[in-house]
């Protein structure tokens, strides 16, 4: 079973989107050290003829040591299935079962961390992928093929994923005034799959891009300087053998809005 919602980012172009980008608002105090995310929705509206809007909604819970507890997750898409992820921490190896609302089992995952608590190796259905660190990510590698692909960082942030095969590169930019603090784009959705990030960027990210595609973010603070709302909007670009690059509309605009609590 895959999880529908939060496909890991894909492949993405070198290009401005342009969007009526949400309104940032100056942080005005520092974001309190006992906050933590409690739910999100995101709203997907598509402009693929027939489609219609859905919704999906993620709930956290946590256990005495502040990690995640569960997730849930529920949705309004035709065909979409309900869920909870159920963690399990014992010392560095990390069980994640995900059931049915109902409780019938539909996959039994398991994550290594490191000993600074980033996710080693991950085991998805069977399949092995390794993870190396040096304060940011530096390699993944994807078993049995042994495919990899590298990342390079400048000042505590990636900037470049570059693969072994032919896939093309894929670069990150980031909003040098908006310093990283609650979640981004990146850590969203790795938190939404792992219960954790494997993402320590040291800035927001802006725009995630690619020879075929790009993904552009853009956030809205509290006065907290919380994330209490996101915009992530996509395009599409393929090549024509007589006019070249050729750029798709937005192909489809995700909405996502927050809810911390204390602790």
């Amino acid at each position: 079973m895959r999880k529908s919602s939060l496909k890991f980012l894909g492949f993405l172009l070198l290009t401005v989107v342009i969007f009526n980008a949400c309104k940032k608002v100056n942080p005005l105090n520092q974001t309190p050290k006992n906050v933590r995310l409690m739910n999100y929705t995101r709203t997907v509206l598509s402009i693929n003829p027939g489609s219609i809007p859905y919704i999906e909604n993620y709930r956290f819970t946590y256990n005495k040591v502040n990690q995640v507890d569960s997730i849930y997750f529920t949705t309004n898409q035709p065909g979409g299935q309900n869920y909870v992820s159920i963690f399990h921490y014992n010392d560095r190896v990390v069980t994640d079962t995900i059931k049915q609302l109902n409780g019938t089992i539909l996959e039994i995952d398991t994550f290594i961390t490191d000993y600074n608590r980033n996710i080693d190796t991950t085991y998805i259905t069977g399949n092995k992928v390794a993870y190396t660190y040096y304060n940011n990510l530096i390699t993944r590698i994807d078993h049995p093929n042994y495919t990899f692909s590298t990342f390079t960082s400048y000042n505590n942030n990636l900037t470049k994923q570059i693969f072994s095969t032919t896939t093309p590169e894929i670069s990150y930019k980031y909003y040098t005034d908006m310093p990283f603090n609650t979640l981004d784009y990146l850590y969203i959705v790795s938190l939404s799959r792992y219960g954790m990030s494997m993402y320590h960027t040291a800035n927001l990210v802006e725009s995630i891009s690619s020879v075929t595609d790009t993904t552009k973010v853009f956030y809205t603070l509290d006065a907290d300087s919380k994330v209490v709302k996101m915009v992530v909007a996509k395009i599409d670009t393929f090549v024509t053998p007589t006019l070249g690059y050729t750029y798709h509309p937005l192909s489809d605009t995700e909405t996502y809005y927050f809810q911390y609590q204390r602790y």
